[in-house]
């Protein structure tokens, strides 16, 4: 889902993970970078599934929900199978923006 896709703005994990010319194994930075990446690109593609279930659901609309439900959930099982998010936190967006505007 994600190769291709956004090749315009994000190098293809493949040329991450095994590039000749870098000559090395990937690192678990290099891991994290490529499946947070992946991340991000599902957070905002998520959108257009938001928008499918805002729209009048036809049974074209729900069949291409759930096609891409599926998609997702598929994505989603092979980023866990690499990254443990057990080590990340989550921020709450209140508290993010009154540390942001005291640092500021």
């Amino acid at each position: 889902m994600h190769e291709g896709v956004t090749a315009w703005y994000v190098r293809p994990i493949q040329h991450i993970l095994l590039n000749a010319e870098e000559g090395k194994v990937a690192t678990e930075r290099d891991r994290v970078e490529v499946y947070g990446r992946r991340t991000l690109f599902l957070g905002n593609a998520y959108t257009f599934v938001r928008l499918l279930r805002a729209s009048r659901q036809t049974s074209a609309v729900e069949r291409a929900t759930g096609r891409l439900e599926q998609l997702f959930d598929e994505v989603l099982t092979d980023v866990k199978k690499h990254i443990d998010f057990a080590g990340f936190e989550v921020v709450d967006c209140d508290r993010l923006a009154r540390v942001s505007s005291a640092a500021a």
